[in-house]
C-alpha cells in the first residue's frame, strides 16, 4: 500500500467503494463483472473534482486492484482489453477515461432508464 497516493489510501480505507452494475449494458458491450468494475471506476474516477488532470483517471493500477480486489497485472490486462474494445482511452500521460462509447451505452442508459420512470410514475399518478 505504499505506493498508493494519500487520496487512494483514503478512499481504499473508508470503505467507500462500490460499483452499480447495469447488466444489460455490461452484457452489450461483451463484458464480464470485473471488467466492467474497471472501466465503471474508472469513469467515475475520471469525473472527480478534485482530479490533478480534470477528465482523466490518473488512479494507479495498483489501487485499481486493491478496489475491485484483482491483482494489478489483472487489471493491467483488462484495461488493454476495454482500450481495444473502444471502451477507455489512454493519453501521453498513460492516464485514462472513458469514451464516448461507455457514455452512450452506460451513462445515457442510466438517464433514459430514470426518465421513462417518471414517465410510468406519471401515468400511474393520473389513474
Amino acid at each position: 500500500m505504499d505506493n498508493l497516493s494519500k487520496n487512494e489510501k483514503f478512499i481504499l480505507n473508508r470503505g467507500v467503494k462500490f460499483t452499480t452494475i447495469d447488466h444489460v449494458a455490461r452484457e452489450e458491450l461483451n463484458l464480464d463483472l470485473t471488467e466492467y468494475a474497471i472501466a465503471d471506476s474508472i469513469y467515475h474516477l475520471s469525473n472527480g473534482p478534485s482530479n490533478k488532470v480534470p477528465g482523466w483517471c490518473n488512479a494507479s493500477k495498483e489501487y485499481l486492484a486493491r478496489f475491485i480486489g484483482r491483482k494489478p497485472r489483472q487489471v493491467f490486462n483488462i484495461i488493454n482489453k476495454l482500450i481495444k474494445a473502444g471502451l477507455i482511452e489512454k493519453n501521453e500521460d498513460l492516464l485514462l477515461r472513458t469514451t464516448e462509447k461507455w457514455f452512450e451505452t452506460v451513462v445515457m442508459r442510466k438517464d433514459r432508464m430514470k426518465a421513462i420512470r417518471k414517465e410510468i410514475e406519471i401515468i400511474i399518478n393520473k389513474q
